[in-house]
């Protein structure tokens, strides 16, 4: 059985996100939805940028480029506290 598709706006959204460690780009233009009620999984090699991602989510590191917006106001963290 299929689970019911999910409508609305999305509670978190990132867009354009780019990381850079010393000249190494990890993210480049990274965008990500995420949608009440909605269940995701973030798979990928060993140094693909998923904790890289999340830990710009959570505020733990200012991407150098990109938006995140909660509940549709961008946003951004001085500290992951």
């Amino acid at each position: 059985m299929a689970a019911p598709a999910t409508t609305g706006e999305p509670v978190l959204r990132a867009s354009g996100i780019v990381q850079s460690f010393l000249g190494t780009t990890v993210l480049h233009g990274v965008g990500i939805e995420l949608r009440a009620g909605e269940v995701h999984g973030l798979v990928g090699e060993n140094g693909a940028g998923k904790s890289t991602l999340m830990k710009i989510i959570a505020g733990a590191h200012h991407p150098d480029e990109g938006t995140l917006e909660l509940h549709g106001e961008r946003v951004s963290f001085s500290s992951p506290l």
